[in-house]
């Protein structure tokens, strides 16, 4: 078996707790589930804004996904990546950060993260 730097269970705490944070920003969170049935666990949450829908993707490799539909058209305006050993750090700030603002302001082209 492979020893991966997180765990499922830390995933959706994490996830969870950004609930707090986004809903100081006008972003809902709607649900965190756990994405089983493959080889590499994963845990996911869905935000919702009048303008945005997004969804954070975490695995226990430390692979962080934020991405961002702009409602109107469903097109994608933001995609973030972050690797991590642990849930904490500049980078992974930075990503959120700019999934938040995505969201509640979708701009016209498709950001990343190096972009911002």
């Amino acid at each position: 078996m492979t020893n991966y730097p997180l765990t499922v269970e830390e995933m959706v705490l994490w996830l969870r707790s950004k609930a707090t944070v986004s809903e100081a920003r006008g972003v809902i969170l709607a649900e965190v589930r756990e994405g089983r049935g493959t080889d590499k666990p994963s845990a996911y949450a869905d935000f919702d804004t009048e303008v945005g829908i997004g969804r954070i993707s975490v695995w226990v490799s430390g692979e962080v996904d934020f991405e961002v539909l702009r409602r109107s058209d469903a097109r994608m305006v933001y995609f973030g990546h972050v690797t991590t050993s642990t849930l904490t750090g500049s980078a992974l700030d930075r990503a959120l950060d700019a999934f938040l603002t995505t969201m509640t302001n979708p701009k016209d082209d498709l950001l990343t993260l190096n972009e911002l």
